[in-house]
């Protein structure tokens, strides 16, 4: 199983069980106080999947065009070799991290609006 299909997997999963518990905190009454959990941690989460994978991806690539279009020297094997792996699995690995870390931040700022709601 290739890394993009671990991430893109990865993400749905969270996307479809963000979703279900957003709903299920909507729905009921108990559990509508972490309604601001809920929303926060699936956003944040969704905002750093997308970050983490769109950024080392451009980088990459932009890198790869700098090569092609002459401005910079065309790399030797062993960097071609690197450049390769790098466009293979950092986008996928940055993506994973990066939605663990937005889920993170979402949850720290919903807990503080759930502590501030109770007061």
């Amino acid at each position: 199983m290739t890394p993009y299909k671990i991430a893109i997997g990865s993400f749905f999963c969270f996307l479809v069980l963000s979703a279900v518990i957003t709903l299920l905190f909507a729905l009921t009454a108990s559990l509508r106080r972490f309604m601001p959990l809920a929303w926060r941690v699936w956003a944040w989460g969704t905002f750093g999947f997308l970050a983490g994978y769109l950024v080392p991806g451009s980088v990459l690539l932009m890198l790869l065009f700098l090569v092609s279009a002459g401005v910079r020297t065309a790399p030797t094997d062993s960097e071609s070799g690197f450049m390769i792996a790098a466009l293979f699995y950092t986008p996928p690995v940055a993506a994973i991290l990066g939605g663990f870390v937005g889920a993170t931040v979402g949850y720290s700022r919903g807990r503080q609006k759930v502590q501030n709601a109770d007061v």
